[in-house]
């Protein structure tokens, strides 16, 4: 049976628990908002990049011709984790749906190749049978967002120049409540050719069509990097805020068992105290019979003394 003091200190260490619990779930419920905001700062920017894309599809087509996705053909994955755990299977989720894209073979030239964003996420995926191009670490606030892109896209232009990789997917995660999140995937590259023509096709917003002097490629393809920046940056905000979503339930799940250890442990310890009360009470109770019956023994044998006298 545990003692009184060893009870107080486990019961000290898991209050301590739950103080860190509670400080967890408030950080995560502040950088969900932190996050959310920055996602949605970028749709006036992308409005404005799509109206871009809108007067050049209008002007002459993309200098690529129409690709369709063929069995066998090398793709480029880029997977949005974390580096951190207490967040569920939020890495577990983008890792299987990755891994379950992936197409089959022996072929190793067929075999995609992958950019993980997260430590945590890249410990998954370095298991598989994937080719792990780059790891890099999850931004810590929503200015390292855009250093962390800056590195990703010099990396899927890399896969298209030196291994003619004309297909990249993004997966992510994507908040859906205060507390969930459900999975993304995303083609970023080619743009799709039913999305460009559709902007072709719409109506100016204005009577005067904008001019520009630089040659239509080389606008497309500072325009492309600029829609391709804007997707990733979008993303990775979300995938952010998830997995403070993801983190907050698993904390909430952490108080519930941190109660219930609590309650466990206080029960434990009010009866262990009331038994150590209850044996002290007994103990006064025999020592005080103990001192009264011997203080009484002298003078019943004086008593006894004077019967036989008599």
């Amino acid at each position: 049976m545990k003692t009184l003091e060893e009870l107080r200190r486990r019961i000290g260490s898991v209050e301590d628990m739950q103080s860190v619990v509670s400080t967890m779930k408030s950080l995560a419920a502040a950088r969900i908002r932190q996050f959310e905001t920055a996602a949605d700062a970028t749709r006036a920017y992308s409005y404005t990049v799509n109206l871009a894309l809108q007067i050049l599809m209008r002007d002459q087509k993309p200098p690529t011709k129409k690709r369709q996705h063929r069995t066998g053909e090398r793709m480029g994955l880029v997977l949005l984790g974390s580096d951190q755990g207490f967040c569920g299977r939020f890495n577990e989720s983008v890792a299987q749906a990755a891994i379950q894209f992936s197409p089959v073979s022996d072929n190793p030239m067929v075999t995609p190749h992958v950019l993980v964003i997260g430590s945590r996420l890249n410990q998954l995926i370095v298991t598989s049978d994937l080719i792990i191009s780059r790891t890099l670490h999850v931004p810590n606030s929503v200015s390292d967002i855009t250093s962390v892109i800056q590195e990703v896209i010099p990396q899927i232009e890399r896969w298209q120049r030196e291994f003619e990789i004309p297909r990249v997917e993004l997966f992510y995660n994507q908040r859906r409540s205060a507390a969930t999140y459900e999975l993304k995937q995303l083609q970023l590259m080619p743009l799709s050719r039913i999305f460009m023509d559709q902007l072709g096709k719409q109506d100016w917003p204005s009577r005067s069509l904008p001019i520009y002097h630089l040659p239509w490629r080389d606008l497309f393809t500072l325009v492309v990097r600029q829609y391709l920046f804007l997707q990733l940056f979008r993303a990775c905000a979300e995938s952010l805020a998830s997995e403070n979503a993801s983190r907050i339930a698993a904390m909430q799940q952490a108080e519930k068992n941190i109660d219930q250890r609590l309650n466990e442990l206080s029960s434990q310890f009010n009866q262990n105290r009331q038994r150590a009360i209850t044996e002290e009470l007994l103990d006064i109770i025999s020592g005080f019979e103990a001192v009264t019956d011997t203080e009484r023994d002298p003078q019943e044998t004086a008593y006894s003394a004077l019967d036989i006298g008599h």
